[in-house]
């Protein structure tokens, strides 16, 4: 199950939530050098960020991490482990591009979870492998050009495992228990009734 945080409203609740869960969560880093990239692709020294650019020799500007083919066995899936990235896909003004990026069985081939943006789009993504234990799972982003412009990019950053050590619902799941939240909810109503005070709904 996939949520990207992009309404405020939503993205204010599922950050008290998500301060709940992962307080009592051990996170580690996956080195986004271990991907295989093509030349339009840069990523950080140290890992974490990786910048997609359009090129104008490919069709498809792509990251991908495969164990298949040889690359990392990294995302090792278990019990209350959630991968989590962030990602900002810049499409340049009058350029038809897509940003996409899909979590897959490595042996089978298949895609697990597939997510593509035909227009600018930014948020965080969380994915529960839980159900997932004893796959060899492999991870693409990717970046295609539907014209001959050049100016679209996507921004991955923060790929990282995050073990829940307290069982609870992840961040993103659409019906959280209300012992894990409820105090942050009565919060953020208290909020929302003073906003609403202040400015007129648009």
């Amino acid at each position: 199950m996939i949520k990207l945080f992009k309404k405020p409203v939503f993205s204010a609740l599922l950050f008290a939530v998500s301060c709940n869960i992962f307080s009592n969560a051990n996170a580690t880093l996956i080195d986004l050098n271990d991907f295989y990239s093509d030349p339009s692709v840069t990523v950080s020294t140290d890992g974490t960020e990786a910048t997609i650019f359009e090129d104008s020799f490919l069709g498809i500007s792509f990251l991908s991490l495969d164990p298949f083919l040889g690359d990392p066995d990294v995302i090792i899936p278990g019990l209350n482990v959630f991968l989590t990235f962030d990602f900002n896909f810049i499409e340049a003004a009058n350029e038809e591009d897509e940003f996409s990026y899909a979590l897959f069985d490595s042996d089978t081939r298949d895609d697990i979870v597939f997510e593509n943006f035909l227009e600018s789009e930014s948020g965080s993504v969380s994915l529960d492998l839980t159900g997932l234990i004893g796959a060899r799972l492999g991870l693409y982003f990717g970046l295609t050009s539907y014209d001959s412009d050049l100016n679209s990019l996507v921004t991955i950053s923060n790929l990282s495992l995050n073990t829940v050590t307290t069982p609870t619902t992840p961040p993103n799941s659409s019906i959280p228990e209300p012992a894990t939240f409820s105090a942050s909810l009565a919060a953020l109503l208290c909020f929302f009734s003073t906003r609403k005070k202040l400015f007129k709904r648009k």
